[in-house]
């Protein structure tokens, strides 16, 4: 579990941003760990087949980093700003090298460790060493050379990391970002929008669906594998940050000295159906019945009463009745009285027109993808 405490007018420390870099890595966690973000698996598949060999090897090798969880290095700031990539590679080429040293270190230590290790125990102290790479080799055989790397010559190992990521985003990411960016402002726009509509605590529960708000005790649980507490009133902000690679948890970063951050999913984990679909929902949920697909085709022969078509099915009038009532209610049946008697008939043209929409229908995607650049009829990159 993570408790997050909101302490005292969180409202005046909550931050919308976005990280371009923190996205790409995102990205790179979803090309090697397929299986938890089946949602990206056809972007997955067409990365894993342009890639040139030797950058998928490097990935690999290097995906410690992100495969499982993020390094904090890589984590979006508090700055008024919206960086670029180019700023936010910056940032992490000019971080302290101890800092480096210790964020690394945390992917190669022990989970019953009672501590992390300090960048001078990391380079200098036998034990931690030997620790590290012994945890290095059982996650996998690919981290020792990197974890070695960290040990002799840890500015050599985050030039690796920088090389590799402005590889990745020259030669793929770069593309894909022009089509997210648009699609996090706006959502950045509408989430503002229905945090000042809703309230505080009602936004969390709509906007993060893995979290439990706990509104009398001012605070947000989230239930993940690992046990952390975070206190806002120990920190100036905690930033919420759209993602299309998070799919379809929340993700809370809150590692010091890092700022906390809440990764939420830009779109929702239940499926965002279109317009069509709700359209004709109850037509379909109608037609979804071996009884009323009888009385549309005994009330296409004829006009029929519920009386009639009681004994024809060998049912009760009470139970066609019902039936009755959710063909009338989807447009199917069309009821017209004579006498003491209601006739039904089957409306031909609402069937005919429920055909022809199903077959379009079916060629729609359920899910909303991002907006596809504007330059994409001149040539532009589409995953």
């Amino acid at each position: 579990m993570i408790d997050v405490h909101l302490g005292d007018q969180p409202e005046e420390k909550i931050r919308f941003t976005y990280s371009p870099l923190g996205e790409l890595v995102h990205a790179l966690g979803a090309l090697v760990n397929p299986k938890r973000h089946p949602l990206h698996l056809r972007w997955i598949l067409a990365q894993k087949a342009a890639l040139p060999r030797d950058l998928w090897r490097e990935i690999r090798v290097l995906s410690f980093a992100y495969k499982t969880w993020q390094l904090g290095l890589f984590s979006p700031t508090p700055e008024d700003d919206l960086l670029t990539f180019e700023d936010e590679l910056t940032r992490v080429a000019t971080l302290p090298l101890p800092r480096f040293v210790e964020e690394v270190g945390r992917a190669f230590t022990p989970m019953e460790a009672e501590r992390d290790f300090t960048a001078e125990e990391i380079l200098g102290d036998p034990m931690a060493q030997q620790t590290l790479l012994k945890e290095a080799r059982r996650l996998s055989p690919l981290y020792e050379e990197p974890a070695q790397q960290l040990l002799a010559d840890p500015e050599a190992l985050r030039a690796r990391f920088l090389r590799l990521l402005a590889r990745f985003w020259e030669e793929s990411f770069a593309a894909e970002w022009e089509r997210l960016e648009p699609l996090f402002l706006a959502d950045i726009a509408e989430k503002g929008e229905r945090l000042r509509q809703i309230g505080l605590y009602a936004f969390f529960r709509e906007t993060f669906p893995d979290c439990v708000v706990h509104k009398h005790e001012n605070m947000l649980r989230f239930r993940k594998r690992y046990e952390a507490v975070v206190d806002l009133d120990q920190h100036d902000h905690l930033l919420l940050v759209p993602s299309w690679f998070t799919w379809s948890f929340s993700r809370v970063e809150c590692d010091p000295p890092w700022t906390p951050a809440i990764i939420y999913p830009v779109v929702r984990h239940d499926l965002a159906l279109r317009a069509p679909l709700h359209r004709w929902e109850r037509v379909y949920a109608a037609l979804a019945h071996e009884v009323r697909l009888r009385i549309l085709h005994l009330c296409w022969q004829a006009p029929r009463s519920t009386q009639e078509l009681a004994r024809l099915l060998h049912l009760t009038e009470g139970a066609i009745s019902r039936h009755v009532h959710q063909l009338l209610d989807a447009g199917l049946l069309v009821g017209k009285r004579q006498s003491y008697y209601v006739m039904y008939r089957t409306a031909g043209e609402r069937l005919r027109a429920v055909a022809h929409a199903l077959l379009p229908l079916l060629h729609q995607p359920l899910l909303k993808d991002p907006p596809a650049p504007t330059h994409a009829t001149e040539g532009g990159c589409q995953p």
